[in-house]
């Protein structure tokens, strides 16, 4: 089992989302993964809020997009991402600045990949902003990627506030 630095969610292999198969057809034995704390500070520029999200590469996705399970995973991500907003900050004066930072052992292609697996997480945060999330305007996405150290897992969001 892993040590839990500081707080967070240590998953076993039965609670991970997705299963994963040996090439024998066995269930294959996945160490457990860790889940970063839910954490929320201000900086003098800023307010970040980290949250315990596995943010996926769903660009490769080969299941189909209206299947349950990949139903229930988008919504459940959405609602969280507005449910933990709602609890931890004040709305910011629109137009605002959002930075989206994916923390995990390996980064994603930064072009395609990454903007794609924080779409769940964006439209959170534009129900909690109560705006379409296709307004430029309104809200600029930027996205990032965070080393860190051998499976864990988490994302932080960044409002910049205006100077």
């Amino acid at each position: 089992m892993l040590p839990e630095p500081r707080g967070g969610v240590t998953l076993s292999r039965s609670d991970m989302r997705r299963s994963y198969h040996s090439r024998r057809g066995g269930h294959a034995v996945k160490p457990p993964i860790h889940l970063l704390p839910l954490k929320q500070w201000k900086a003098h520029d800023r307010h970040v809020l980290q949250v315990p999200f596995v943010v996926e590469a769903l660009g490769n996705f080969r299941g189909h997009t209206r299947s349950g399970e990949h139903v229930r995973y988008v919504a459940r991500q959405r609602a969280q991402t507005a449910l933990f907003l709602m609890c931890t900050m004040k709305r910011p004066k629109l137009p605002a600045r959002v930075r989206l930072v994916r923390i995990a052992p390996r980064g994603l292609d930064e072009d395609d990949n990454l903007p794609r697996s924080f779409k769940h997480v964006r439209d959170g945060i534009a129900d909690w902003l109560g705006i379409n999330d296709k307004s430029r305007k309104v809200v600029h996405f930027t996205y990032d990627n965070e080393p860190a150290g051998v499976r864990v897992y988490g994302a932080r969001i960044e409002i910049l506030l205006a100077p």
